[in-house]
């Protein structure tokens, strides 16, 4: 019975100690760079970093944009994480629309938000992080 016990106890520690490993991308964006330049995609990327590490440990950040699941992937595969994140800027009239996607091999999840303006971009990263997440 105390080696059960003690069997039970390890793999529980075991156990409640795995968890998956996610490779963040940086997005990838077709706004034109005089409405959205560099510094601002940095600034979005990290704030939607941000509000991810607030729901899921062990996020490895790439400095590599995808716009699709087979370069996210293949971005993956290069690295010993379990899952992969991409996100994606796109402008509709004067919305922005920030997508992001959570995949792994065989699975994947897709959630997007829309700012009115780049100032709503804060707000719209934490609400994407948490979807995501």
């Amino acid at each position: 019975m105390k080696r059960f016990s003690f069997y039970f106890i390890i793999m529980s520690i075991v156990f409640m100690n795995e968890s998956s490993n996610i490779l963040v991308l940086s997005p990838y964006s077709t706004i034109d760079s005089n409405y959205l330049d560099e510094s601002d995609l940095g600034t979005i990327n990290s704030l939607f970093i941000e509000g991810l590490n607030q729901y899921i440990d062990n996020i490895e950040t790439l400095d590599i944009s995808c716009f699709d699941d087979d370069c996210a992937l293949k971005e993956l595969s290069k690295t010993d994480n379990n899952e992969v994140v991409y996100t994606r800027l796109q402008k509709l009239g004067s919305k922005i629309i920030f997508s992001a996607t959570i995949l792994d091999s065989d699975t994947s999840f897709k959630s997007k938000t829309t700012a009115m303006n780049i100032e709503d971009m804060e707000n719209v990263c934490l609400r994407l992080s948490k979807s995501i997440a």
